[in-house]
């Protein structure tokens, strides 16, 4: 198992044990004293608990190798995980909810002495110290699920401080709020467990990619010899740290095909070694040698594209003064919904500008870097 993987299940193996331990210890103390705040903040350990144990099992199963059913791996188990664990905080919540308002209908009293409280309020600094660990550490390996737990934890450390001032108050001043505050933990762990949710769920459908991580791809790349430009960035996330890509290189246009195939062997492998990511596929560009005459042909197209509120870039834009023709890449926003038709009219554009010449464009949405 790699060190990565080691250290997830370390992590996770120590926030099972501690949110076991706090939960016996919050249900005891929460019985004894009839509160049920502190009961319901030791069944929310308990759940978390379980929560570490399925983060456990899916940063296991991510490990599984490729194979003919799922060429890219099994690495998005971790998100499906996060996914449970969030319903899981959403479920446990609702139920929560429904026993608070129990208790306030029945208005139960509570009885607490000063080892409990001594007892909750050691609870609530052993509940955030695991949390801060726990996302920390979620956040430097990027595991979602394990970065969740961390979050939930750190939340159930402030909401078992809220029980101990509410607790505070009944001692001091005999005044019983624990019902209520429970109700409102309880909408605050369903807040959370949403946010996770949604999270996850932006995961799974595949959120934008990291520019800071594009921007490395794009400088390795082009530290390749005869490598004049690299765009169209394309990476597709299959799980933390497990990327497959796509790109495109401008080079010299009179380089033969055995020459290209070199330099696109140098590319995916010095993507490899530099951050991990497999480049499936290296597109072309040509670069054509200009002349004063057809550097101002290009500067007009690329003035006329460029001027266009919906076009994002403008891509491998080739322009031969001899033959009369021009091809390019344009990048749209999404504000445009009719690609083909956007095409045509920009083609039509061109060739109103430039009418003796032959325009190939290709459009396509926003989606690389």
């Amino acid at each position: 198992m790699a060190s990565r993987e080691k250290e997830v299940v370390k992590t996770g193996i120590i926030n099972v044990a501690v949110n076991l331990a706090l939960a016996a210890i919050k249900i005891v103390v929460g019985e004894f004293t009839h509160s049920i705040a502190i009961t319901l903040d030791g069944i929310n350990s308990l759940a978390d608990g379980f929560s570490s144990m399925l983060t456990i099992a899916g940063t296991k199963l991510a490990q599984r190798s490729p194979d003919h059913s799922h060429p890219f791996g099994y690495g998005r188990f971790e998100y499906l995980t996060s996914f449970v664990v969030a319903a899981i905080i959403i479920a446990a919540g609702a139920s929560s909810f429904s026993s608070s308002v129990h208790a306030i209908r029945e208005g139960a009293a509570s009885v607490y002495t000063m080892e409990s409280l001594v007892i909750v309020g050691v609870a609530s600094v052993a509940k955030m110290a695991l949390g801060i660990y726990t996302r920390r550490i979620g956040r430097r390996l990027e595991s979602s699920s394990l970065a969740a737990n961390g979050t939930d934890s750190i939340m159930d450390a402030y909401v078992s401080a809220s029980t101990l001032v509410a607790a505070i108050l009944n001692v001091m001043f005999g005044i019983g709020i624990e019902s209520f505050l429970a109700a409102g933990i309880s909408i605050l762990i369903v807040k959370s467990g949403i946010g996770i949710l949604f999270e996850t769920v932006s995961k799974i459908l595949g959120e934008r990619q990291d520019p800071e991580l594009t921007a490395e791809v794009e400088r390795l790349a082009r530290s390749v010899e005869g490598v004049k430009l690299v765009s169209g960035i394309v990476l597709m996330d299959f799980g933390p740290n497990n990327y497959n890509g796509s790109l495109h290189v401008t080079v010299n246009e009179d380089m033969t095909i055995s020459e290209f195939d070199v330099i696109a062997r140098k590319v995916y492998q010095r993507v490899l070694d530099g951050c991990g990511i497999k480049i499936g596929s290296v597109g072309v560009y040509p670069a054509k040698e200009s002349t004063p005459e057809s550097r101002a042909l290009r500067a007009e197209v690329s003035r006329l594209l460029w001027s266009h509120e919906h076009v994002v870039e403008v891509r491998g834009l080739y322009l031969d003064a001899e033959q009369k023709r021009c091809h390019f890449d344009a990048v749209v926003d999404y504000s445009v919904k009719d690609v083909p038709e956007f095409e045509r009219e920009l083609c039509l554009a061109c060739q109103e500008a430039l009418p003796d010449f032959k325009f190939e464009p290709r459009v396509r949405n926003d989606v690389g870097d």
